[in-house]
């Protein structure tokens, strides 16, 4: 590593900013990936990647970095709704009663 940054200084660069990697582009956007998403109620990961000629694992991976999950052979935004919420909280505040009330309930 300080070879690395001893070149680097050397041929007058000080710049401590990462440089932009030259992998290979994308080949799909993420619009892209939203739009097909929104498009069709439940396209399989394999539709998307013909579709847009990538790999399905490509599909997974990046629709996973967008928010979204496969659930029921659905893609969903992976956010808990308000409703969602409320219903944990009270689920919690059951089983910490529960807990209070009877100390081995978890043992």
């Amino acid at each position: 590593m300080v070879k690395f940054w001893w070149s680097r200084f050397d041929t007058g660069d000080f710049s401590c900013e990462d440089k932009h990697g030259g992998g290979k582009p994308r080949a799909v956007s993420d619009e892209d990936l939203l739009k097909s998403v929104e498009v069709v109620p439940s396209p399989t990961p394999k539709e998307i990647a013909v579709q847009y000629d990538v790999s399905s694992k490509t599909v997974i991976r990046r629709l996973k970095v967008l928010g979204y999950s496969l659930k029921l052979d659905r893609w969903i935004p992976h956010e808990l709704s308000q409703n969602n919420k409320t219903k944990r909280m009270e689920f919690c505040a059951v089983l910490l009663d529960k807990l209070e009330r009877d100390p081995e309930f978890l043992k």
